[in-house]
């Protein structure tokens, strides 16, 4: 069993950003981010699904020995984290034009708190598919 010392730099950020971004996507969804219409709902849960497919992949890259630089998980990772990200952003984008036009009876301030933290999460998604990335390619250091 492989300890979280022992990865490299890249794949530690890695493991560390879709961690976060899928608890920033998993709060901003519990805030009230789901309420809206259903193209948005679709993409932000397939976004999900991408996060959990991502957090999923990037856990025995880590923690097992056996899938220790397996190069295909961590190409099937970075695609799911871009997915995610990419899904997301444009699901939050979609529920903003719905949520202008109910704004009126609803507090905004909810609104934005939860836009702004599954946006965050979005963008770790995309900035955890760019440390797969690096990874991938062996850059940098220990």
């Amino acid at each position: 069993m492989a300890e979280f010392k022992d990865s490299g730099m890249w794949l530690k950020l890695t493991f560390l950003t879709i961690i976060i971004g899928f608890i920033l996507d998993l709060f901003g969804f519990g805030i009230g981010i789901m309420s809206s219409s259903g193209e948005s709902v679709g993409l932000l849960i397939a976004g999900f699904l991408f996060f959990l497919l991502g957090t999923f992949l990037i856990l025995p890259l880590v923690f097992l020995d056996e899938a220790k630089g397996n190069k295909l998980v961590i190409i099937f990772f970075i695609i799911f984290a871009f997915l995610a990200g990419l899904t997301t952003i444009i699901g939050i984008i979609i529920w903003g034009g719905y949520w202008e036009t109910k704004a009126a009876n609803v507090a905004s301030s909810v609104a934005t708190y939860s836009t702004m933290v599954a946006c965050c999460g979005s963008l770790l998604a995309l900035l955890s598919g760019i440390f797969g990335c690096l990874e991938l390619c062996g850059v940098g250091g220990k």
